[in-house]
């Protein structure tokens, strides 16, 4: 691909905050220890429970289908570490990351975890809201000193390994532990691994499959790296078929055509003309998306899925329905679905007749625990980041831009059907954050620099 000569003033400040680093500006290798355990535990909480031999004791005995509920146990050991990671992310990133540069790029996910803290104020369980919206904030501090410090390409690299690492953990605990890493599944089995359902451990092997290939494909790669991502993408492959999720097989589709669409793209020779074929490519795959919709009932006979999506639609059409939706603040952070005798959510689950551990939909979610206000502060987020990273692919300033875009496109698609990415859980979230700081160029340059060029 040609790439067109920066001038002075493009080079210096429309460069990402997250720069690509040099061998001798890396960060040690204990601060990149430290990141690959804490992007692990954010990608799949529970394997917390694992190491301290809760999980497989619970699942072995029967004690109940779910090792954890909304993100994560509740043990001394388990809030012990999340706050020791936060209190030193919090720490690395004011030492490496804290000014107005990162704070202006992060604008938009402060401005949605200070509303999360805020509905504290008026939430149903105050006390758990507090700490969901704690717990989302130091997930996001992490995730902004994270692309900061150490940059889009090192920083794709230790996602790539972390999600391996991941997978690689469910295939062994597969092996020693075939109880807890397989679940029934329409008459047969399906690998979960290390999570509490396949559709997770699916979602993973898509990300990891997107960013091997997404990084394989950037040219002069050494000969060793582009074998160990070849590797990592075979077997987020063979995680996907044993996983069994349509929903992650849908995803890698999506992230695949905008790849393809946004390295088509930047292959023209002008902005205009880059801008022009970004804009009609991804009306095509719009198109290509809502025409399985609307024939949705074909679509689920081929695949062998209920019209309900497994349930879903029946839990967004009683959630609506019910009059605890409409409210302009919400119920409060992780304060609505919750089962307990006389709430909202519990006359809804006693009158439909179903029991679900989330709505299955980010934006649902995100309209019954804020309200409408906290609804257009989560849509405004994701349209920010949606945008921003389409700018970067159009100018073209860096590597990297049609895999961030892919990635974030997969991100907020996911939450059409999955709540994981409002609730911050596992690695949709780190990704919104992640693509969010990480293509976000310096500040415009000075009058001085201007006339300097």
């Amino acid at each position: 691909m040609s790439v067109e000569t920066p001038s002075i003033r493009r080079q210096l400040f429309t460069t990402p905050l997250s720069r690509s680093h040099t061998t001798s500006d890396r960060p040690p290798a204990a601060e990149i220890a430290f990141m690959l355990a804490a992007l692990i535990l954010i990608i799949n909480p529970s394997v917390l429970d694992v190491l301290s031999g809760d999980l497989a004791s619970r699942y072995v005995q029967r004690y109940g289908v779910h090792a954890y509920v909304s993100g994560g146990t509740t043990s001394f050991g388990s809030t012990a570490t999340w706050m020791t990671i936060f209190l030193i992310s919090g720490l690395l990133f004011l030492r490496h990351t804290m000014n107005k540069r990162v704070l202006a790029a992060a604008f938009p996910v402060i401005v949605f975890c200070a509303y999360q803290l805020a509905t504290t104020l008026w939430s149903d369980y105050p006390n758990t809201t507090f700490m969901r919206a704690v717990s989302l904030t130091g997930k996001s501090v992490f995730a902004i000193y994270f692309v900061h410090r150490v940059g889009l390409n090192l920083g794709l690299a230790l996602l790539a390994w972390a999600l391996t690492l991941v997978l690689t953990a469910g295939w062994l605990l597969a092996v020693f532990e075939p109880e807890v890493a397989w679940q029934n599944y329409r008459g047969g089995v399906a690998m979960r691994g290390l999570f509490t359902h396949k559709t997770g451990f699916g979602v993973v092997g898509a990300v990891l499959f997107l960013t091997a290939i997404g990084l394989a494909s950037t040219p002069n790669k050494p000969f060793l790296h582009t074998v160990g991502l070849m590797f990592a993408a075979v077997l987020a492959a063979v995680s996907l078929y044993f996983a069994k999720s349509v929903s992650a097989n849908f995803l890698v589709g999506i992230g695949l055509a905008v790849f393809v669409t946004a390295r088509f793209a930047e292959r023209a020779p002008t902005k205009r003309s880059r801008r022009r074929r970004l804009f009609a490519l991804l009306i095509v795959v719009g198109l290509a998306l809502v025409l399985p919709i609307a024939q949705f009932a074909v679509v689920a006979e081929v695949t062998g899925r209920d019209v309900s999506l497994s349930g879903r639609m029946e839990i967004w059409r009683a959630i609506i329905l019910s009059d605890s939706v409409w409210t302009v603040f919400g119920h409060g952070y992780y304060a609505f679905w919750r089962l307990d005798p006389g709430g909202d959510l519990f006359e809804i689950v006693a009158r439909q007749g179903f029991l679900a551990t989330s709505p299955h939909n980010a934006f649902l979610l995100a309209w019954l625990d804020g309200g409408i206000i906290g609804l257009a502060i989560f849509v405004w987020l994701l349209a920010y980041a949606l945008l921003r990273a389409a700018r970067r692919t159009i100018a073209r300033d860096f590597e990297y831009t049609a895999i961030c875009l892919a990635l974030l496109c997969v991100t907020v698609v996911a939450g059409f059907v999955e709540s994981n990415l409002f609730k911050g859980q596992q690695v949709g979230w780190l990704l919104l954050v992640f693509v969010t700081v990480g293509t976000a160029p310096a500040p415009r340059p000075t009058l001085f620099l201007r006339r300097a060029e």
